[in-house]
């Protein structure tokens, strides 16, 4: 699920970005990092987390994957502008 929201939220940044001419990786990176960062203290504040001792790795786990999610969406655009 992570991988996926990191491909759609890098996909709708970049697009936008694109669009601005101003496409940038890190940039897109950032944003989703603000997001799912902004999220994962949502989850941990409410109580969603399911387990408190594991927290840590969880988030971990879940940031790496929606970074990878974000770097792939970038990959997509930067090969998508070439042609």
């Amino acid at each position: 699920m992570h991988f996926l929201a990191g491909f759609v939220g890098g996909s709708a940044t970049y697009g936008v970005l694109s669009r601005l001419g101003k496409p940038s990786v890190p940039l897109v990176l950032a944003a989703f990092l603000i997001v799912a960062g902004a999220w994962e203290i949502f989850e941990y504040i409410n109580g969603i987390a399911y387990n408190h001792e594991g927290y840590r790795l969880d988030t971990l786990n879940d940031l790496v994957l929606g970074v990878s999610g974000a770097i792939l969406a970038c990959v997509v655009g930067l090969r998508r502008e070439r042609q």
